[in-house]
């Protein structure tokens, strides 16, 4: 994969693209730090529909997990390099 076609992944705007509104709501409460349970509760899931929903976002991003989600919320707050000071 070329830079920017990396670049487009990992903009805020092919994360509108490619995710559904619910999945986009779940990036967002994830974003936020909130538990599973919290989440799950937020967006009238159980935790494991709330994994399921996870996972189809994993794939769709192409990420392997939540800390890379991060890096595709737009969420400078919480974005990894934040995280790490």
């Amino acid at each position: 994969m070329n830079q920017a076609t990396t670049a487009w992944r990992q903009s805020p705007a092919f994360v509108q693209c490619v995710l559904s509104d619910q999945e986009q709501t779940l990036v967002r409460l994830v974003s936020q730090g909130l538990p599973d349970w919290a989440i799950a509760a937020e967006a009238g899931l159980s935790r494991a529909e709330l994994s399921d929903c996870l996972l189809a976002i994993f794939r769709k991003l192409a990420t392997a997990g939540l800390l890379e989600l991060l890096l595709y919320s737009g969420d400078e707050k919480n974005s990894p390099a934040v995280l790490a000071n």
